[in-house]
């Protein structure tokens, strides 16, 4: 037994339209100094969905409505499995994004400025499934 239950979290790549160009958000996590989608962990009884529109709301002050699912990711954190489940997610209202404890800026990028800078392999990978 004592088997670790693995932490499930959920996030987007959170795009918006302007100037007939394609944007998506990048947020800069300064605990981790890394540059991510926003996610986060699912509380107690919280469904999936409701935890990715709930973490991205809290880190980046945007109102989203998630659209398709896009391939979760696995990986080990502390000896512990994640997964995080992503959709794609489109922007409702924007009221302002300010820092936060876990958030200390957001950037809107076009696809190839976004691959460069994401930190990590697996969400550089994700970007690429995106077909906005």
């Amino acid at each position: 037994m004592g088997e670790n239950k693995a932490i499930i979290a959920a996030g987007a790549v959170i795009y918006k339209k302007e100037n007939n160009e394609t944007l998506f958000a990048l947020i800069h996590r300064s605990h981790y100094d890394d540059w991510s989608f926003p996610k986060g962990k699912v509380e107690k009884g919280e469904e999936i969905k409701n935890a990715a529109i709930r973490e991205i709301f809290e880190e980046t002050n945007l109102e989203v409505e998630l659209e398709e699912g896009l391939p979760q990711q696995e990986y080990v954190v502390n000896e512990t499995q994640k997964v995080v489940h992503y959709w794609l997610g489109r922007v409702k209202t924007d009221k302002g994004f300010s820092k936060n404890s876990e958030v200390d800026e957001l950037r809107w990028l076009n696809r190839k400025d976004a691959l460069n800078l994401l930190t990590y392999p697996l969400d550089r990978l994700l970007l690429s499934e995106v077909n906005k």
